[in-house]
């Protein structure tokens, strides 16, 4: 179930189809859960005001934050974030080529005892 939180910094060029990048970064993760496809959520920011480092000269960044319920294993978890910055590399790998930039996963434990959902019939 986990939740993807894209962010990149406005020099970044964009991925051609954010989208498929999102499909295949569910598929990729679902065997490591596993986890259900219906229950992911992704989405993407474009960071049109940012600072990296001490500023100055231009440094892009994409950064990729998964929050994913805490009854899955730090094994598990070093897996999603693996898996991850691997295909964010291809994603981005124009921005790795043509400019400075930084691509970063980060791991976050969501609570189990304090994350809520409801979800509707289907339609």
């Amino acid at each position: 179930m986990p939740h993807a939180t894209l962010e990149y910094s406005a020099d970044i060029p964009e991925p051609a189809d954010l989208e498929g990048f999102f499909r295949r970064l569910h598929e990729a993760l679902v065997p490591l859960g596993p986890f259900d496809i219906q229950d992911f959520k992704s989405r993407a920011y474009r960071a049109a005001q940012y600072c990296v480092g001490p500023g100055g000269a231009p440094r892009g960044f994409v950064h990729l934050t998964l929050a994913i319920l805490d009854r899955r294993s730090l094994d598990i978890q070093k897996a999603a974030g693996e898996t991850a910055l691997a295909l964010l590399r291809e994603a981005f790998a124009r921005a790795l080529t043509e400019q400075d930039c930084d691509i970063t996963v980060e791991v976050r434990e969501m609570r189990m005892a304090t994350y809520f959902k409801v979800r509707s019939a289907p339609h």
